[in-house]
């Protein structure tokens, strides 16, 4: 926490807001959830948010990485 307040404060924000976690901390509730959804992958720019490399479709040279162009995950781990 205090790296990260270190990096916020040279990047001169108007505001910092920190939450430390608590003496506990569980991921127990997200171990099968994957997280995902939000820039959505696919063919056109009507249907979704980025295409097939992940490229935005409306900004330039903007790739969002990561689960959020998958829109959906199943309950359990992908196999391979």
């Amino acid at each position: 926490m205090a790296k990260m307040v270190d990096i916020a404060k040279a990047m001169k924000p108007r505001e910092i807001k920190k939450s430390p976690r608590g003496p506990h901390y569980d991921i127990e509730p997200y171990q099968s959830t994957h997280n995902a959804g939000g820039a959505i992958m696919g063919a056109t720019p009507q249907e979704s948010v980025v295409n097939r490399y992940l490229q935005h479709w409306d900004v330039p040279n903007l790739f969002v990485v990561g689960a959020s162009a998958f829109p959906h995950n199943s309950g359990y781990q992908p196999r391979q």
